[in-house]
């Protein structure tokens, strides 16, 4: 992993561990570590310009729990079109 996907996999798992405690939604932090490492590689393929971690980081905001997961999540949906994903996690 680059410094600059290490940065974004530590901000995108700090903002997973706000969300979820703001929530009261209990996920243990080895599963949250592994959503951010998947939000992270979804978000930084070789086809990502636009739909981009900064890009994401923005969209979430910052003080609502609900704001900033959407965010985090809203465009891993073309994670299968751009092909930027896989799923091996060991």
């Amino acid at each position: 992993m680059s410094l600059e996907q290490n940065q974004n996999h530590q901000q995108c798992l700090e903002k997973l561990l706000w969300a979820t405690e703001q929530l009261g939604v209990e996920v243990s932090p080895t599963q949250l570590a592994k959503i951010a490492q998947l939000i992270v590689q979804t978000m930084t393929g070789p086809r990502r310009c636009f739909h981009s971690t900064e890009h994401m980081f923005e969209v979430g905001g910052s003080t609502d729990a609900i704001e900033i997961l959407a965010g985090l999540f809203h465009d891993i949906v073309y994670m299968q079109v751009d092909g930027s994903i896989t799923f091996n996690f060991t």
